[in-house]
């Protein structure tokens, strides 16, 4: 398994370096956004790595949201807005439904994504069923990389009905008990660019793939101790993700 952080190249086990990556991370934040009881700082990396941090007024820092940004946007339409009140007021997303990759194209529309938006409390009043293109990213819990579809179909027979490029929004499993959807989905698709990227701050790599999904190409990042060698263009890819998202324009207005 691998943090939200780790799949950006930030992280060390030495105590010392990581006070002095927070140190330089929090003197390279940038004011995004101002509100009565809070203020949004806003950091960001040539590698498009970002963290949005929150502070209240008396400068207590209260919440940290890693996202990538610059990757593909996905056309999808709000469905819900989801809070996460017992994470922190900062906290939340939304459940969306894409324009395309449905399994019943000729019935319009898509399937479901969940994803967190680190820049939320700007957002949470986006209007229902508004279409937004989303700058939608994946960050890699677990990931599995296969040479072919045969060596996948192999090794994971229980997956066999899902089809590639495949998506499933596994955290809307919990709101068969009453539960907020999270922003937790498995994917398998086709490795169409793969990067090593160096995080400018930390010094340290991670991986940029663009993987194939029903609509449309995602920017997926990961931890490179999660694999034993690079993944190739062309692979098959299979991975536990959490997704980030900015609704970055829509039918109201664009945003910034």
């Amino acid at each position: 398994m691998a943090d939200h952080l780790a799949a950006l190249g930030i992280g060390s086990p030495s105590p010392e370096e990581r006070f002095q990556q927070v140190r330089e991370i929090l003197r390279g934040a940038r004011p995004h956004s101002v509100r009565e009881e809070s203020v949004t700082l806003r950091w960001s990396d040539p590698s498009g790595a970002e963290l949005w941090i929150y502070v209240d007024r008396s400068g207590a820092l209260q919440s940290v949201q890693p996202h990538l940004a610059g990757g593909p946007r996905i056309r999808m339409e709000i469905q819900a807005v989801l809070e996460r009140p017992e994470v922190s007021p900062y906290d939340g997303g939304f459940l969306c439904l894409t324009l395309e990759g449905g399994s019943h194209p000729a019935l319009g529309g898509g399937y479901p994504v969940v994803f967190d938006a680190p820049d939320f409390p700007d957002v949470r009043g986006a209007t229902l069923t508004t279409r937004h293109e989303v700058e939608l990213a994946a960050f890699a819990l677990d990931l599995s990389v296969y040479k072919t579809e045969e060596a996948f179909r192999e090794a994971q027979p229980e997956l066999k009905p899902l089809g590639i490029p495949g998506f499933v929004p596994a955290g809307m499993v919990g709101q068969l008990h009453g539960e907020a959807p999270s922003a937790h989905a498995l994917m398998v698709g086709r490795a169409l660019d793969v990067k090593r990227v160096r995080n400018q701050v930390t010094g340290r790599e991670f991986y940029r793939i663009t993987v194939e999904t029903p609509a449309g190409p995602m920017d997926m990042v990961a931890d490179p101790a999660l694999l034993a060698e690079d993944p190739g263009v062309g692979d098959v890819v299979q991975a536990g993700v959490w997704l980030s998202g900015r609704i970055v324009s829509g039918e109201g207005g664009s945003g910034a």
